[in-house]
């Protein structure tokens, strides 16, 4: 069954009739490359690089407090257990 929608047009005000059953998508390969890009590709790439900077930062912070609280330790064991 052919369904028809009219549309109006808000710029010229002419009301056109479109087929349900048609594709509407843009099939433009250079605007099919760009909005493919810019909706996956970039994001995941700032995602991504963004995790990458969390993760050295949080194993880097993780490293410091190791040692910090290795040389409190060895500091705070009383030297008498230590002598013979």
């Amino acid at each position: 069954m052919n369904v028809l929608h009219p549309q109006r047009d808000e710029d010229t005000g002419f009301v056109t009739i479109v087929d349900s059953r048609q594709c509407c998508h843009r099939r433009d390969l250079g605007y099919q490359i760009y909005a493919t890009v810019g909706a996956f590709y970039v994001p995941l790439t700032l995602m991504i690089v963004i995790y990458c900077r969390i993760y050295m930062v949080s194993t880097r912070l993780a490293m410091s407090e190791s040692r910090s609280r290795h040389s409190t330790v060895s500091r705070t064991v009383p030297l008498f257990l230590f002598s013979e």
